[in-house]
């Protein structure tokens, strides 16, 4: 592939997992509705890791400083997002039980806490 088509190619692959990384935080939403906090932490905590990681990439993108493996690392995100969701959905159908020594990201815990208090 030329540069340019690549360039092209990554972004819109960029663009495609971006568009998919709001399922994640629809699938805390329908936790907290069921009422697992613990579930809608952990998909607002992968929602954080993955929001950061397409910002990173973005980034680069954007400057034009394609790096190698460029498409090999947002197709990483992309896996991780899709391992995510499934393994949520999985979880939404058992109790989820986090040991008490993991910790999450004030960020998350804020999202969380916004979830829990918005009107449904």
């Amino acid at each position: 592939m030329q540069p340019r088509a690549l360039d092209t190619h990554a972004l819109t692959r960029l663009s495609e997992v971006r568009r998919k990384l709001p399922r994640l935080w629809d699938r805390a939403a329908i936790a907290v509705a069921d009422g697992n906090e613990e579930l809608a932490r952990l998909a607002l905590h992968r929602h954080q890791v993955l929001a950061g990681e397409l910002a990173s990439l973005n980034q680069v993108l954007e400057t034009h400083a394609l790096r190698p493996r460029m498409l090999e690392r947002i197709e990483a995100v992309d896996r991780l997002l899709e391992a995510s969701l499934r393994e949520l959905a999985r979880l939404c159908t058992s109790e989820l039980h986090l040991p008490p020594t993991v910790r999450f990201d004030p960020v998350v815990e804020a999202q969380l806490a916004y979830m829990v208090r918005k009107p449904r």
